[in-house]
């Protein structure tokens, strides 16, 4: 089927840290592995298919996407820039801020001649046309179709579409349209249809992507969370910054408008048979799954940038990682009690690396795939990526899936297809995340399934195009059981004379016993009455409202709704023809009618075209007057009592489309709730209403914060918030902040709400939560981290992590709040003591100081807490400093300890640094205060004493006599003091780091070197507690995408609990694990391809082996025990884990890691 699909799963970049290896070595990976060794890696679950080869490097190379046209001719999006030109921000951290507040094209080239980013020139994206000019039934020819994308704000080539003659190609800022009109194979036309897309840089692969024909003659494509700010070709500016969507416009551009958002990475969507659109779109790395998500009109499903690097709305009770309310609030998860109603939740949740998908066209396989989906899940390893095979079935308003099935393992695949020979087929990546400048497309196919004729004929129709073929030929043709041939016949059919194709399609409607070919027919009048504005056809889309197929009357809801434009007259809009109709009553009665139609998805396709039509009625407009429109939308509302989020989405639309204003909706809800308290004033119509008005960006929203139910209150508090409805809507959100044990969802917003306000009224109420006991601790310590941030607020917004910019504002309002409210900041466990203490230093509150001094003392106080504690007297300046850090010091507490002697020097240096050669040849005292000791040496002024210190120091290090926890510390304060400018040294510490670092280099050399030589300052000595956050939080690796730790997380690489419990598996074997992938790979989780005597190759995952046998699982999960002396030859493949992950972090992140690593000696307990 003609359709492009899209980039690359390149989130995956960030996957985690490594697969944790066995004493199993693993073999070299060859550059290019021969097409014999790919095939033998592939499974597929159809025991009678077959696979070959299609195409392979050099032919084509690093395929994103790819696509077929008529004549079968593949057009391959081809990427030489990730990672060489086009930036990922997770590489670059200094700009997160200003790139998430980007909101258009120059704001990006801004941004990047701001820091200097260059390279962007050195490679460039191209779009690569492939084909077999011998009917060989492999590719020999190729050319590049078009290239030179390399412009500094050009992203990848992504998503291409082919069809009849024009090329669609998708490349971040633009969407191409792309002609060669010589017949040269190279194009020679080159026109953007729009820019603006990708605004700001985000993750590599985000991109613009995703093209497909839609059954309604629109041109359907995805965007990643990179966002968009396009002005329309009606003039029209569509701004959607910071969250994926999926849009949709004419061929050739015009009446461009936004289908569904909330999106992250939509990698690739389609169409099944009922013309019902899907996407399998990306999570987010954080112990959150992938989702198979149902496209609807004005879907959203909640994904926001800001939420990838973490917020202030994070909970002890959530188990993945930090990603603000997506995972507070489970926004990824299908639907489920208690889930926020604004979003429209996925179907499922499946596998971790979404990448292409396609749609099987109907012919080709076997009959088992009827209305099938097929999805490409990748890992960057043929061991664990999958192409699946699903379908759904309907479920109210939306749809169930079905138990998805392997359908073909052992590749790397980033795109799928289905040719116009009847065959699958799909690119591959070959492994690893970078482009390797190779890659192949396989075809898979089914001997029997081929021998359909039909096969064949469409093969046959598809090359030789519609244009020619009679009225009656292309009626007949729409009964065809290939997906594609039935569309274009509708296509082709729709553009002859209006009035000849209306009676055809008339026909197919009245005459055809074929389910299909009518519901081709329904979309063919669709285009008709818009395309060609032929309003005659409007007559038998009014007739099959009646139709006794249910899906005949949705098709035609829908028909009728997009004469009518999507938008509300509240909206606004471009000008629609359903104005000229003149049988408007008519069809406002045949939909209304169908609101009480026993199909919840005839429902909710009536729910939006009834509110499109509006009244046709000429009356005054009075709240009255409308009720009677609108009550049936409130009577659904309750009739479904929030069941079914799909269907009460589309009434929600329907409130929206409707409405003149939101003044509107209140009022005719209020007298209609009036007249009738028991049905209209029903929580299910309420909540409704509350999502109506989010729709609108209504500040009326916050008449709803006072109801009974939490969770309307809950809803409206989110649209307030996380919609920014105005001040007087945030004012009186923040007045529940003085609300007693609110739920987290409002409460964290409410008191975010004061924040924004910024008044002394605000931090007064914020400063007494605070301070209450009653309130739990984790709330209580966001409130403080927001009196901390009162007076310079960062960029970032405490909720949604998007941009805020917030003015600074006067200290003394937060002081003054802190100090109104007392000591009872401090009462409650350490979380909420740590975050007063911060906040009390942070704000320079003086008078707390005697209170920070008793939590410094008080020894049932958890030692980090004290610690904190006592650094904050400190900053305050406190009189009783000394006197406090002398007690600290003399404490049974290492750690407290080291903090006593890290304030004594900024007190006494002098007294310090006598003490130091002493304690750090002390062989009793513990490693944290010789840590300690290090870091205070490193932060000292010119000092001849410190830095003769070091150098001795350096010296045993360079003998080897230090021991491994203080190494790294070592070298770190003699890297800081040789690198602080004009601080004079007295010691030639540079060349004595230098010299440590040499040598540690060359015990890498050669064939029997250690290559984790470099790292070993990173093997003790770290702080488990900072190891945990990394492998949460760190934006740089995000562990959790592969690896489940609590049972949260990916299975592309080993679970983590219990990791550490086995003996051999210590901390130079999880550093290794980290440092270099490739080196072992875990028993369980790598490929392996044997070559055998008898010729047959075989490959699968080693479970196990010894001197004499080989034990693999198939694909299939079939053992085979494989004698040793039976294999001729052996090949590994690479670990999934990006081999380049240790050069995202520092070697004390490093050290941490391994340090929170080692002490999971627990398995996870069932």
């Amino acid at each position: 089927m003609s359709r492009l699909f899209v980039a690359l799963p390149l989130l995956a970049f960030a996957a985690v840290i490594a697969f944790f290896p066995n004493e199993q070595q693993a073999s070299a990976q060859p550059k290019q592995g021969s097409d014999a060794d790919a095939l033998a890696q592939v499974k597929l679950a159809e025991k009678g298919m077959r696979v070959d080869v299609w195409a392979a490097a050099p032919l084509m190379m690093n395929p994103v996407s790819f696509c077929f046209d008529e004549k079968g001719r593949v057009f391959v999006a081809e990427t030489t820039r990730f990672e060489h030109g086009v930036p990922d921000t997770r590489a670059h951290m200094y700009w997160l801020d200003e790139d998430l507040a980007n909101r258009s094209i120059d704001d990006l080239l801004a941004m990047y001649k701001k820091h200097n980013f260059k390279g962007f020139e050195k490679y460039e994206d191209q779009v690569r046309v492939v084909w077999d000019s011998t009917g060989s039934g492999r590719a020999d020819k190729s050319e590049v179709f078009a290239g030179g994308f390399n412009r500094p704000q050009d992203g990848l080539a992504a998503g291409v579409l082919a069809r009849k003659g024009q090329v669609y190609l998708t490349c971040i800022p633009d969407l191409y349209v792309l002609k060669d009109t010589k017949g040269t194979n190279k194009a020679d036309e080159k026109k953007s249809l729009f820019t603006g897309f990708g605004p700001t840089v985000q993750f590599l692969g985000h991109d613009l992507h995703g093209l497909r024909m839609g059954p309604d003659r629109k041109l359907y494509f995805s965007v990643g969370d990179r966002g968009f700010n396009v002005t329309t070709k009606e003039g029209k500016k569509l701004s959607y910054p910071n969250t994926g969507a999926v849009l949709r416009c004419d061929p050739d551009g015009k009446n461009l408008e936004v289908v569904h958002s909330g999106l992250r990475n939509p990698q690739e969507i389609a169409f099944d048979d009922y013309g019902n659109l899907f996407t399998f779109d990306n999570n987010c790395d954080s112990g959150d799954r992938a989702r198979w998500v149902h496209i609807v009109e004005g879907g959203d499903s909640g994904w926001r940038g800001g939420f990838q690097y973490g917020t202030l709305y994070h909970t002890p009770s959530v188990p993945q990682g930090n990603r603000g309310a997506w995972n507070t609030e489970k926004l990824w998860e299908p639907q489920h009690d208690g889930q926020p109603a604004w979003i429209v939740p996925p179907l499922l949740n499946l596998g971790n690396g979404p990448a292409g998908i396609t749609h099987y066209p109907g012919i080709g396989l076997n009959d088992k795939y009827k209305d099938h989906f097929f999805a490409c899940d990748f890992t960057s390893d043929p061991g664990s990526s999958v192409i699946w095979a699903l379908s759904v079935k309907p479920k109210g308003a939306s749809f169930e899936v079905t138990k998805p099935e392997a359908f073909v393992r052992g590749m790397v695949p980033t795109d799928c297809e289905f040719g116009p020979d009847g065959a699958f087929y799909w690119s591959d990546w070959v492994g690893g995340w970078a482009p390797q400048n190779r890659g192949r497309i396989f075809r898979a196919f089914d001997p029997e399934a081929m021998k359909n004729p039909q096969v064949e004929e469409a093969q046959k129709l598809l090359a030789e195009g519609f244009e020619k073929k009679s009225i009656a030929e292309l009626a007949k043709l729409l009964e065809f059981p290939h997906q594609l041939v039935r569309q274009e016949a509708q296509f082709e059919l729709a553009g002859r004379k209006a009035e000849d194709a209306t009676k055809a399609f008339v026909g197919v409607l009245k005459d055809s016993k074929n389910q299909l070919a009518r519901l081709h027919a329904v979309w063919g009048l669709g285009i008709v009455a818009r395309n060609q504005v032929y309003l005659p056809a409007t007559k038998p889309l009014l007739a099959a409202l009646k139709d006794k197929d249910s899906e005949v009357r949705r098709v035609a809801c829908n028909e009728i709704g997009s004469l009518f434009g999507r938008h509300s007259r509240a909206w606004g809009g471009p000008d629609d023809i359903g104005a000229q109709i003149d049988n408007l009553g008519d069809l406002h009665v045949g939909v209304r009618d169908l609101l009480a139609d026993p199909n919840d998805r005839v429902k909710a396709a009536a729910v939006i075209a009834y509110a499109k039509i509006g009244d046709p009625t000429p009356i005054s407009v009075t709240p009255r007057s409308e009720q009677g429109y609108v009550t049936p939308f409130f009577d659904m509302l309750r009739a479904n009592n929030d069941k079914d989020p799909y269907l009460r989405h589309t009434i929600v639309m329907g409130l929206g489309y409707w409405t003149r204003g939101p003044a509107d909706l209140i009022n005719v809800w209020k007298l209609a709730k009036k007249q009738d308290a028991d049905k209209y004033d029903a929580p299910a119509v309420r909540l409704g209403v509350v999502l109506a008005l989010r729709k609108l960006k209504s500040d009326k929203a916050a008449e709803f914060l006072s109801d009974s139910e939490p969770r309307i209150v809950a809803e409206a508090a989110r649209a307030i918030y996380d919609e920014r409805l105005g001040d007087e809507g945030m004012a009186a959100l923040a007045k529940l902040a003085e609300k007693p044990t609110q739920p987290d969802a409002i409460i964290f917003r409410a008191l975010a709400a004061n924040y924004f306000l910024g008044t002394a009224e605000a931090a007064g109420r914020v400063a007494r939560f605070a301070a209450k006991p009653s309130e739990a601790d984790y709330v209580r310590a966001f409130a403080l981290k927001l009196l901390a941030d009162w007076p310079k607020p960062p960029r970032r917004d405490p909720i949604t992590g998007l941009t805020l910019d917030l003015p600074p504002r006067d200290a003394k309002i937060a002081v003054g709040a802190l100090l109104k409210a007392g000591t009872g900041i401090f009462a409650g466990t350490d979380v909420v003591r740590k975050e007063a203490a911060q906040a009390a230093a942070k704000l320079n509150v003086k008078e707390f100081g005697p209170v920070m001094a008793a939590v410094v003392k008080d020894a049932k106080t958890p030692v980090s807490t004290r610690v904190e504690a006592l650094y904050a007297v400190e900053a305050l300046k406190d009189p009783g400093t000394k006197e406090l850090a002398a007690f600290a010091l003399a404490s049974e507490e290492p750690k407290l300890r080291a903090a006593g002697r890290a304030v004594k020097a900024h007190l006494d240096p002098a007294s310090v640094l006598k003490d130091l050669p002493g304690l750090l040849d002390d062989p009793k005292v513990s490693v944290a205060e010789k840590q300690g000791a290090f870091a205070i040496l490193a932060g000292q002024k010119s000092s001849e004493e410190t830095d003769r210190l070091l150098d001795t120091w350096l010296d045993q290090l360079n003998a080897g006599k230090v021991a491994p926890a203080l190494v790294l510390d070592v070298l770190d304060a003699a890297e800081k003091r040789a690198g602080t400018s004009k601080l004079k040294l007295y010691s030639p510490l540079k060349p004595k780091v230098e010299k440590y670092r040499s040598a540690q280099a060359k015990l890498t050399e050669g064939p029997k070197g250690d290559k984790l030589a470099s790292y070993f300052d990173s093997l003790e000595g770290g702080d488990a507690v900072r190891g945990r956050d990394i492998f949460l939080n760190n934006t740089a690796v995000y562990c959790q995408r592969c690896h489940k730790l609590d049972n949260q997380g990916g299975d592309v690489g080993p679970a983590l609990n219990g990791i550490a419990a086995e003996k051999e598996k210590d901390r130079r074997y999880l550093l290794e694990a980290v440092v270099m992938p490739n080196a072992k790979i875990a028993k369980g989780f790598e490929t392996v391809v044997l070559t055998l005597a008898d010729e047959r190759v075989v490959s699968g995952i080693i479970k196990s082996e010894d001197k004499n046998h080989v034990k693999l699982v198939t694909a299939e999960a079939k053992e085979l025990t494989i004698p040793v002396d039976d294999i001729v030859s052996r090949r590994t493949g690479p670990s999934a884990m990006p081999d380049d992950l240790h050069k995202k972090l520092t070697h004390r992140d490093l050290r941490d890691l391994v340090e929170f690593l080692s002490g999971l000696k627990e398995p996870l307990k069932k």
